[in-house]
């Protein structure tokens, strides 16, 4: 359900036009640091349209979007990966939509171009997905199938994920636009005057803090996550988990 509410989710610029972002992520656990790499090429409505990714020298990962010329809608996606074991490997994913333009589901298909499944979506009056179906090359349902409902007013939708005879097995929330999502009153979250988060209530004493350096047209250059745990005497206890920085490229340069 994430993937279909989100299909045309832009990349977090918030000003100015981005041609080309150079990231890197590391990761710091119990093991030391995790680093990896990837660039990514956006279109001029900040939507990515291809992204590749490096790990040991080596490029590991593309991932390519199709944009239909007419509508701007994505037409289709392919994914290439270069495992070291598994060696070459390659994926195919159709977009259908109505003639609304609403998004209605996908069909995958693999490297030798066989039709591997489906996923049909039903969507409401404003065409967000309401339901999700996976189907397998023959029609036969994969598993259960995903519902959500939607709470505009807190920019929140519930997702149910149910079996095949209709029987909940879990739930959650999650945000609908991202891009407005600072400007929603959320009692457990702060954010700065960018509208970058800077401060997540975890539990009753943990919190996720986040720290940001910001380019000449304010869109952030580099983030910081740390777990914050407010400790029984009161003492704060601060560790950072994540640190990604982006090298952006804008099409105006």
């Amino acid at each position: 359900m994430y993937s279909a509410v989100h299909i045309h989710r832009k990349e977090d610029i918030k000003h100015g036009k981005a041609k080309k972002i150079e990231v890197s992520d590391t990761y710091y656990g119990k093991d030391g640091p995790d680093k990896g790499e990837y660039t990514q090429y956006l279109n001029q409505n900040n939507l990515v349209i291809l992204e590749e990714s490096i790990k040991n020298n080596k490029l590991f990962f593309r991932s390519k979007l199709q944009i239909d010329s007419i509508t701007g809608l994505v037409a289709s996606r392919t994914v290439e990966i270069w495992h070291p074991v598994k060696g070459y490997s390659l994926e195919k994913t159709i977009y259908h939509y109505d003639k609304l333009g609403f998004f209605r589901g996908t069909t995958f298909y693999n490297a030798s171009g066989k039709r591997e499944s489906e996923v049909v979506i039903n969507v409401n009056e404003k065409g967000f997905p309401i339901e999700l179906a996976n189907y397998d090359d023959k029609g036969n349902l994969l598993g259960g199938y995903e519902t959500a409902d939607y709470l505009y007013d807190q920019n929140r939708y519930i997702r149910t994920l149910l079996t095949h005879d209709g029987r909940e097995v879990a739930k959650d929330t999650t945000v609908i636009d991202f891009e407005e999502e600072y400007k929603f009153h959320n009692p457990g979250r702060e954010y700065n005057q960018q509208g970058n988060i800077i401060r997540s209530h975890v539990t009753d004493n943990k919190y996720t803090l986040y720290e940001y350096k910001y380019d000449s047209k304010q869109n952030w250059t580099e983030q910081k996550q740390y777990e914050l745990i407010i400790q029984k005497n009161g003492k704060e206890k601060r560790k950072l988990q994540y640190l990604r920085t982006r090298k952006i490229e804008y099409w105006d340069e």
